[in-house]
């Protein structure tokens, strides 16, 4: 057979059962992206598939837990795990402590500016004190912060653990239709190749069951 022929005979075998090719390929490809993700459960980025609300507080925590001007606040339960409120208690705490300390240590400052050398002396181990805990307590929020960011990738991985056949056949249905939301994206070559040559053969096959129906 020719490849005119070859084509010819394609496109009328696809006239005549393009709907169910249109959704056999579509069920299809879901089964092909969940046997990747078997494979590489990397393969596939979860973002707003998941409670959104949970990474921008931890996100935000985790940028402002440095700056003693911004305010860090307790969230709720529902809101966010309580591993994680756990911590944010602690920097809450430690924040406290951190700036009563310094307080502390700036009015003992200004008291031994006044005060000649020899009536210093006296203070000076408990100025050292203070800048030792002031120390200790800035050197304690890195970890902190740390914490916030393992649990942040925990998140996500145990996220993307939690993908199952409806999704994928909604990730199928979203590439087929050109749709999808960005709420589960790509994240692998092998499943971008399928999803360029889904969308290449589904707006033909979209394109054919537009103009059958545009007939009738």
């Amino acid at each position: 057979m020719s490849l005119l022929g070859t084509a010819t005979w394609l496109k009328e075998w696809l006239q005549t059962r393009k709907k169910l090719v249109f959704v056999g390929a579509t069920v299809g490809m879901a089964c092909v992206y969940g046997a990747i993700w078997v494979v590489d459960p990397d393969a596939f980025r979860v973002t707003e598939n998941v409670n959104t609300r949970v990474f921008e507080i931890t996100e935000s925590a985790r940028k402002s837990i440095f700056n003693l001007n911004e305010t860090l606040t307790p969230v709720h339960e529902t809101e966010i795990s309580k591993k994680v409120m756990d911590i944010l208690d602690e920097a809450i705490g430690v924040r406290s402590k951190l700036k009563s300390k310094q307080e502390e240590l700036d009015q003992l400052s200004a008291k031994m500016d006044k005060l000649d050398l020899e009536s210093r002396r006296p203070l000076a181990p408990q100025e050292r004190a203070l800048q030792d805990d002031i120390y200790k307590l800035k050197m304690s929020l890195p970890n902190l912060n740390g914490q916030l960011g393992v649990l942040q990738n925990r998140y996500l991985v145990e996220t993307r653990a939690k993908l199952g056949p409806v999704d994928f056949l909604y990730f199928s249905i979203g590439a087929a239709t050109t749709a999808t939301f960005g709420d589960i994206a790509p994240n692998h070559w092998l499943v971008r190749l399928c999803v360029c040559i889904q969308v290449v053969l589904s707006v033909v096959l979209m394109g054919l069951v537009i103009d059958d129906l545009s007939k009738k």
